[in-house]
């Protein structure tokens, strides 16, 4: 999967542990995240920009594009969880 690529190609052991300790409730965010209509598609554009900010080796980019990324996710699960109560 292309988080863990990422993790694992960062080589930070501090990181993998972080994200390992995390993974069981990240996981769960990705399942509810998926169910949304368009999400995915905005995930794969969202994966491109970081995977281009990457091989540009442009940190700033990349830290950009992960955190516009993960905004974008807890907006649409923020949304998606609106849509839910008031419905």
């Amino acid at each position: 999967n292309l988080h863990r690529a990422i993790i694992d190609k960062a080589n930070n052991e501090r990181l993998a542990v972080i994200i390992h300790n995390l993974d069981d409730h990240v996981q769960r965010f990705r399942v509810m995240s998926d169910q949304i209509g368009g999400r995915l598609g905005t995930s794969g554009q969202e994966h491109l920009r970081i995977l281009q900010a990457l091989y540009e080796r442009d940190s700033a980019a990349a830290e950009e594009a992960v955190r516009d990324h993960l905004f974008s996710v807890l907006q649409g699960l923020s949304t998606a969880k609106d849509s839910a109560v008031s419905g």
